[in-house]
């Protein structure tokens, strides 16, 4: 079987958000720590969003609490410098979204 360009890429991509996933995974247990420490469970959510007549479900970290607010402080540092978007890192390593779909490079 020949690969294409595009699966090629798309190879390139999902062993590059590994990568990315491996590099990070000291910053991931330091944020869930975090979170466990100043909320309740659940750590990550699950966002649903259709795109291309797809439906597709990404991951992030929980970065809200009702009444919590130490935890609002903490979920604000995380979404001022985009954190909660590094477990969306793996859906792109599990090929459910591309690299150029997760939120985590479309922020600024």
């Amino acid at each position: 079987m020949r690969l294409s360009a595009h699966s090629g890429l798309w190879l390139g991509e999902r062993f590059f958000a590994a990568f990315l996933l491996f590099a990070l995974w000291p910053a991931v247990t330091i944020l869930t720590l975090f979170i466990l420490a100043t909320a309740d469970k659940p750590v990550f959510v699950t966002d649903e969003w259709i795109k291309d007549g797809r439906q597709l479900h990404t991951h992030r970290f929980r970065t809200t609490g009702p009444g919590q607010p130490v935890f609002r402080s903490v979920g604000r540092f995380i979404r001022q410098y985009s954190l909660d978007e590094i477990p969306s890192l793996w859906d792109v390593a599990c090929g459910e979204i591309r690299l150029r779909d997760s939120l985590l490079f479309k922020r600024h």
